[in-house]
């Protein structure tokens, strides 16, 4: 469906622009006119033959034990919807198709729900425009956050006066801030602004911050000496991981993912280009022998094998589980999380029916169950509308 020649999704995304002066006063404000750019992967074909193997033979064991009732009714029917190319190649076992898939996944259907994929549609020009201006709404945002340009009010000030500063010069600022590079890896043909010779999409913002505020989280409850090993509960294809690693000089004993079957294969394949395949562990193997530090991408009801957790992540998910599955979640979290531990959760709170029943609000749960001690509440500087918390579990 188009309207005035936009997608749904265009106007999905110029809803969540947090800047909307920019919108209408974009003629007054000198807005960089940065180009949005897709990347072809650099994958060269069958170069990934082995770790798609690997996917394969994952997926399938994790198949064998995996039941549907973690699934809500938004996420049956994204699967039923949008996942169905890649289930049949993971289904029939077809390595040499998986390969060339999984390289350009970013521009493909199946990323639906963790990231736009195929769903920049709209050559128009002010298509262009919002999808542009979503993405520098996210980078001064992080600026902000980070006391690098000022906060805008739209009651006073001069709107867009972060721009008397170029692009160049915030995304420059924020890397030496917060010391490592903004460029989102050539992975799985990805798209967005290029600034600097620096790739910045739609999602990767959000997860830097996101990874920087786990950071901050990490320095304040752990003990500096302490590395903690970090589970994360739904993960999309592996960003927020990837950037906390980067912000912490890979100084993490050990990150698991749990996750569907099939979104694992993407988190396997964007991890293992990002850091190594020797270096992340998929459902059924070992360590590697080579490997410099331990991820693991596990399927949902692995969770249980998991102990001496320190941090526990949820981004961008539970309201969308079962609430029976969120409230078992909450559960193990209070019962196998050390002593000091911490939960994370980055998560929205609409009200949103589906079948007459409203998608789950974590702090309600949490406080059902017991356990936690809320230790922060902040809306985030990236994304309207999203609630970040902090909890340490309860000394009994």
């Amino acid at each position: 469906m188009n309207v005035f020649g936009l997608t749904l999704y265009d106007l999905f995304l110029l809803r969540g622009i947090k800047h909307h002066d920019w919108i209408y006063r974009s003629k007054k404000i000198n807005i960089s006119k940065n180009k949005l750019v897709f990347k072809n992967s650099m994958t060269k074909e069958f170069e990934d033959k082995n770790l798609c193997e690997r996917l394969v033979n994952a997926y399938h064991k994790a198949k064998k034990d995996f039941t549907s009732k973690d699934l809500s009714n938004i996420w049956n029917s994204i699967i039923d919807k949008k996942f169905k190319q890649i289930i049949k190649i993971l289904e029939t076992g077809d390595i040499n198709t998986l390969d060339k898939t999984l390289s350009n996944m970013f521009q493909s259907e199946f990323v639906y729900g963790i990231a736009p994929g195929s769903l920049y549609k709209s050559r128009k020009r002010f298509g262009l425009k919002i999808w542009r201006l979503m993405i520098l709404d996210r980078l001064v945002s992080l600026a902000e956050y980070l006391a690098i340009v000022r906060t805008e009010v739209s009651e006073q000030g001069v709107i867009g006066y972060c721009f008397n500063n170029s692009t160049e010069k915030i995304l420059e600022k924020i890397e030496k801030k917060t010391n490592i590079s903004l460029g989102f890896p050539n992975i799985g043909s990805p798209y967005g602004l290029e600034i600097n010779n620096k790739l910045l999409t739609t999602e990767s913002l959000e997860h830097i911050y996101c990874a920087i505020r786990i950071n901050e989280s990490i320095e304040k409850h752990f003990d500096n000496k302490n590395v903690p090993n970090i589970l994360e509960i739904g993960a999309g294809f592996g960003g927020t991981a990837y950037w906390l690693f980067q912000l912490r000089n890979f100084n993490i004993k050990t990150y698991t993912i749990i996750d569907l079957p099939h979104v694992n294969v993407l988190q396997g394949y964007f991890l293992a280009k990002a850091f190594g395949p020797e270096n992340v562990i998929l459902y059924g193997e070992t360590k590697h022998s080579n490997s410099i530090y331990s991820i693991a991408v596990m399927p949902t009801f692995s969770i249980s094998s998991f102990k001496g957790i320190d941090l526990v992540i949820n981004e961008d998910s539970m309201p969308e589980m079962p609430e029976n599955i969120v409230e078992d979640y909450i559960k193990w979290i209070t019962q196998n999380v050390s002593s000091g531990g911490i939960f994370y959760s980055y998560n929205q709170e609409a009200y949103s029916p589906i079948n007459n029943v409203p998608q789950v609000l974590v702090p309600d749960v949490i406080e059902r169950i017991g356990g936690l001690q809320k230790m922060s509440r902040n809306y985030s500087w990236i994304h309207p509308g999203y609630v970040e918390e902090v909890y340490k579990m309860q000394i009994s």
